[in-house]
């Protein structure tokens, strides 16, 4: 299977890449895939567990953009800022 995400693609029809591909699957079976496939994912949750929700994220990235936001600060925020009420929130 080349991705668990599509199946359009597999080892018969990648052409070329099919020999890239398996070299890559190698080094990364001989990195330690095994050992690391199921821890989670870093950056899913805050620090208490609440989980970080797609709108969340959404928000976060156009205050950024906005100037609203530092683009290191992200990494600092608590569960607790998604639950007070922002001015950019009320705008129509």
């Amino acid at each position: 299977m080349f991705s668990k995400h599509q199946n359009r693609f597999h080892g018969e029809t990648l052409g070329p890449a099919a020999e890239l591909v398996a070299e890559y699957r190698a080094r990364v079976i001989a990195n330690g895939w095994a050992r690391h496939r199921d821890l989670r994912y870093g950056f899913a949750r805050f620090p208490d567990g609440r989980p970080i929700e797609p709108p969340m994220r959404h928000y976060v990235l156009r205050a950024i953009h906005g100037g609203r936001l530092a683009a290191t600060d992200p990494l600092h925020l608590s569960a607790e800022f998604f639950d007070e009420v922002h001015d950019t929130l009320l705008r129509p």
